[in-house]
């Protein structure tokens, strides 16, 4: 289970700094819509500890795991001892999201830049 994301210092000041965050892409999803073989992914980002800066990725419907590509890009502002979780949910209608797998930077892993793909853990952490 890979998620595949960029995430590049663009400027900073003595408090913030501003991030280019792409999400390109999964690999390994599992089937969560059981009965189509399929998912409906979608991918929540969540700056720890500050609500206003969360942000999800548009949802792929119906989605086979070699069609999960969203190539979605984001600002955002961080402050030195943020952590960024990127967390893959599969969208349910009438029931709760299932957790596909999750991922967490810390600030100086951000604050070096990445891009490449990070192996998500399961909603065990495992």
């Amino acid at each position: 289970l890979l998620l595949s994301c960029a995430m590049s210092k663009q400027k900073a000041d003595a408090v913030k700094q501003s991030f280019e965050v792409t999400i390109v892409s999964a690999k390994g999803l599992r089937d969560a819509d059981w009965f189509a073989g399929t998912s409906d992914p979608y991918v929540w980002v969540e700056v720890v500890g500050q609500q206003s800066t969360n942000f999800r990725t548009p949802t792929l419907s119906n989605c086979r795991d070699e069609e999960s590509v969203w190539n979605y890009r984001k600002d955002i502002q961080l402050k030195v001892g943020d952590a960024l979780k990127f967390v893959v949910y599969d969208e349910d209608w009438g029931k709760p999201d299932d957790v596909l797998g999750m991922y967490m930077f810390d600030f100086p892993a951000l604050a070096k830049g990445f891009e490449g793909e990070v192996r998500l853990l399961d909603s065990k952490g495992k």
